[in-house]
């Protein structure tokens, strides 16, 4: 993946978000206001990328950040929280490092959604 702006903690994954959401408005026409409708938005942009053909690689960066919006409108519009996954679960669930927490039994792998959606084309 190419070299991030910020370090990849939970307490930077709204940053990543909120630089997203001025990318999407500049590159993709796209508004992102943290709303569920908005998500449309990050599947058009997601689904963009293969119709483009690019390669995952070239748009690593840019699919961790979506992953981090998305990530950011369940914190927002149902009172998730980030957190850290262990080493276990990067490995054995989510492949990601961060994750979110929106109840003691229930988790959303928000950034490995992403990425799992660009593979198959949005």
């Amino acid at each position: 993946m190419a070299e991030l702006k910020y370090d990849i903690i939970p307490e930077n994954a709204p940053r990543f978000a909120a630089d997203m959401v001025v990318t999407a408005k500049k590159y993709f026409e796209a508004t992102l206001d943290y709303s569920e409708d908005s998500l449309e938005e990050v599947e058009r942009i997601v689904g963009g990328f293969h119709e483009e053909g690019l390669a995952l690689d070239d748009v690593a960066a840019t699919l961790f950040g979506l992953g981090c919006y998305v990530g950011e409108v369940f914190v927002r519009q149902a009172g998730g929280t980030w957190r850290a996954a262990t080493q276990e679960e990067i490995e054995n669930h989510y492949g990601v490092p961060l994750i979110v927490v929106l109840s003691d039994s229930l988790t959303a792998n928000p950034i490995g959604k992403i990425d799992q959606a660009a593979r198959r084309g949005g």
